[in-house]
């Protein structure tokens, strides 16, 4: 069986890569381990209610009528996507908060301009030149060199204490890096956050799937379940249930993948959503690499639905990045959890419209986590660890947002570990951010052989889409 493509993963980067070959009649190939796509942003159900696994919010949230160049209108564009199709819904308002100081911010950047005048009147000046210089740095730029953006922010920035606070959302929703950021990826995530801003799907992350699997049928594909599915056939397939086992390579050209059900598909191209370290690990005859450290940054997560008399309470901002100690510290901490910082989502913080189908009344808490320490208990005392962090997560949502009585009226919670990514998406280590150094033209030692995704540097959901398509444009229809 041979096909013109063969897309490792179908997440959101593997399925934008794959509607975009479509689009052009390849016959592309999608091959899922899971029974469902959307690999770190998919959904499940709880007690009959869906649940995203990974969606906090959307960044680069761009109205309509926005300028053609935004990253969302381009995405669509790329797609065919109508905008309205995918009931975007803005952000009420996020804060981030550090003992000595809370900044607002929302999709209006004016608003992060008056709060930083605010509370760091000094430093408004220098706040404006960074902003200056952020707007026009290439963070795209696949051939720049890695930078730190510590270092660059510091030549505008004297104030510490705004610099973590600007760095903690920015960290928290993109840094595979301990306590820095590459200066590039800090540029993109600057302008999706804090210039672009956040939005939901009015369905979360179920509808926003539905949509690029409709949008992938569209083209000509087709969706198949288990596996023992076959990939043969001229038209595009999507394969769930049914990954690669083995990706296998002659004279350093990949040639062909091996699927789980033992089935060998020829393809001269293969674009891997999986990361760079989980990729290479699949070649059966890899050369010699050195591959670094493939990431280290694992986090934890609790997802309460709450008794409905909440709901007003838990409804009048997105998000919020907490900071609890004397030093905002972004890395892998010696326990088991840091509790000192983390982020408290509510999704139901966003303008839901008449018609709407507004989640039930829920938080979900994240901490950074340390996937050895998780890896070396035993079932017993797995499960207890897990019982004491919802409880503990909890408890630090009530104070972080204010919210007396959150805990007592949990209807039913659910707490993923590092583990739990590492089970479900192949992540090493559970760090759902990958490798610190990312290969930004998504090339391998391989010929035929490219990444998108997490590892090829785009971050988010809309980054991640941008990604899948950039380098289907760039290698596979060329």
């Amino acid at each position: 069986m041979e096909k013109d493509c063969v897309v490792i993963g179908a997440g959101l980067s593997g399925l934008a890569a794959a509607i975009r070959l479509a689009h052009f009649g390849k016959n592309v190939l999608i091959c899922e381990r899971h029974a469902k796509t959307g690999g770190l942003n998919s959904t499940y159900a709880r007690n009959g209610i869906q649940l995203d696994t990974g969606l906090h919010a959307m960044t680069n949230f761009t109205p309509k009528n926005g300028p053609k160049s935004a990253p969302l209108l381009k995405l669509l564009r790329q797609l065919r996507i109508p905008y309205d199709k995918l009931e975007l819904r803005p952000q009420k308002g996020s804060r981030i908060d550090f003992p000595e100081a809370t900044l607002e911010f929302s999709n209006d950047f004016d608003l992060l301009v008056s709060e930083i005048k605010r509370a760091f009147p000094e430093s408004l000046e220098g706040f404006l030149a960074l902003d200056r210089f952020i707007m026009e740095y290439d963070g795209l730029d696949l051939s720049a060199a890695p930078r730190s953006a510590r270092d660059a922010v510091a030549g505008f920035l004297s104030d510490p204490l705004l610099t973590d606070m600007l760095f903690a959302p920015l960290s928290y929703y993109g840094s595979a890096i301990p306590g820095d950021m590459e200066l590039g990826q800090f540029s993109i995530m600057y302008r999706s956050v804090f210039r672009e801003g956040f939005c939901r799907p009015a369905d979360g992350m179920g509808s926003f799937l539905r949509l690029l699997e409709e949008r992938f049928e569209e083209c000509g594909g087709e969706i198949r379940r288990g596996n023992r599915a076959k990939p043969d056939g001229d038209a595009p397939a999507l394969l769930l249930g049914n990954g690669v086992a083995r990706i296998l390579a002659e004279n350093g050209a990949v040639t062909a993948v091996e699927l789980d059900s033992g089935e060998i598909v020829q393809a001269k191209v293969i674009l891997s959503s999986a990361g760079r370290h989980e990729t290479m690990s699949l070649v059966d005859s890899a050369p010699e690499e050195r591959l670094g450290d493939p990431g280290r940054l694992g986090f934890v997560e609790t997802i309460a639905v709450l008794d409905d008399s909440l709901r007003d309470r838990v409804s009048d901002r997105a998000i919020v990045f907490f900071n609890r100690s004397e030093k905002f510290r972004y890395d892998v901490p010696a326990e088991l959890v840091d509790y000192s910082s983390g982020v408290v989502c509510f999704p139901g913080g966003f303008q839901f419209e008449p018609g709407d189908s507004p989640p039930p009344p829920m938080v979900r808490i994240t901490s950074l986590a340390n996937y050895d320490t998780w890896a070396g208990l035993d079932k017993e005392a797995y499960v207890n660890a897990k019982c004491e962090l919802t409880e503990n997560a909890l408890e630090l949502a009530e104070n972080v947002a204010g919210i007396v009585g959150l805990r007592d009226n949990a209807v039913f919670t659910d707490t993923f570990t590092p583990l739990t990514i590492t089970r479900y998406t192949g992540k090493l280590n559970g760090a759902i951010y990958g490798a610190p150094v990312k290969s930004k033209d998504g090339t391998t030692p391989l010929e035929g052989l490219f990444l998108c995704g997490t590892d090829q540097g785009f971050l988010g959901i809309t980054g991640a889409m941008l990604s899948g398509i950039s380098m289907a444009n760039a290698y596979a229809l060329r």
